[in-house]
């Protein structure tokens, strides 16, 4: 049968799954999925790969029944194909099925867990903890810092409409490590939804201000009339004297106010961002807990 349709003797196949696997008809344009809700989404995105492989416009359908029948996993998993269908999407692809599906219990038994109720990237991160732990490895965790400049920061429904996506948004842009991330990350939303509101902008922002501090030990950054102010936690030491030399540098623009804990403010001259973001890089050498320092 599948020899003669290759050979163009059928217009129409009716199958089940068997074509996932890697079956290759370039003649084939079009694809119909019914109850797509009940399959995997690595079975979709395989199924889905069956056509537009040849120089034609194709078309995959997914289609389901009306009514309550979808599970919120399935509406997931259909909301996901909807979404990634650029070329060499299968990593991302996979990547959401993880997240839907849960990845199993790496210290244990389980071959499922609840990695979809917090997120790949903290489940990862809570992972490297518990094996840290474990060893006896002193754990690093980054500073919980909050950023209040007095900006209105968010991604408007009118600029992605789409809930899914604007959530997929708000976690990249809250990943942000360094200004060529950012770059990288303004420029793909300018090209995928066009140009970007200022309020967007200002969550770049935001994100970069608060990535930078906590690699500087800073838990509070606030913006008054004129100055920012940096305050260093409670639990922390600062290295006065390595701090001084950098704050030498920087002139009246920044100072040190003496309290428990010290605080820093810094003028906001012109470019002000980015002045701060390079200040912070400087002063990142600058402060420990007190709790590692006992133990060094």
């Amino acid at each position: 049968v599948m020899v003669d349709f290759l050979n163009g003797m059928y217009d129409v196949l009716l199958c089940t799954t068997i074509i996932e696997s890697g079956i290759d008809i370039p003649n084939v344009n079009t694809v119909i999925v019914y109850e797509a809700d009940k399959f995997g989404l690595a079975q979709l995105y395989q199924i889905k790969g069956r056509v537009g492989r040849a120089a034609k416009t194709s078309y995959a359908y997914l289609t389901y029944l009306p009514g309550a029948h979808m599970t919120p996993d399935a509406e997931k998993r259909l909301a996901t194909i909807a979404e990634f269908t650029e070329l060499g999407a299968g990593f991302k692809i996979a990547m959401r099925d993880l997240e839907i599906r849960g990845a199993g219990n790496l210290l244990g038994a389980e071959q499922s867990g609840q990695m979809a109720a917090v997120g790949y990237d903290m489940y990862c991160r809570l992972m490297r903890e518990a094996v840290a732990e474990i060893k006896g490895d002193r754990i690093e965790r980054p500073a919980d810092t909050t950023v209040e400049i007095g900006v209105s920061a968010l991604v408007p429904a009118s600029y992605i409409d789409d809930e899914i996506q604007r959530i997929e948004v708000y976690k990249k842009i809250a990943a942000i490590d360094g200004m060529k991330n950012a770059k990288l990350l303004k420029e793909e939303l300018v090209d995928r939804y066009g140009k970007m509101p200022r309020t967007v902008e200002n969550l770049m922002l935001i994100s970069l201000i608060k990535r930078f501090a906590a690699r500087a030990g800073i838990v509070s950054v606030t913006r008054g009339a004129n100055a920012f102010t940096l305050k260093y936690p409670d639990n922390c030491t600062v290295d006065t004297v390595r701090l001084l030399r950098i704050l030498q540098k920087y002139g009246d623009t920044a100072k040190l106010r003496s309290a428990e804990p010290p605080y820093i403010t810094f003028k906001a001259p012109r470019g002000a961002v980015e002045a701060l973001l390079q200040f912070l890089s400087d002063i990142r050498h600058c402060s420990m807990e007190k709790a590692q320092e006992q133990r060094s």
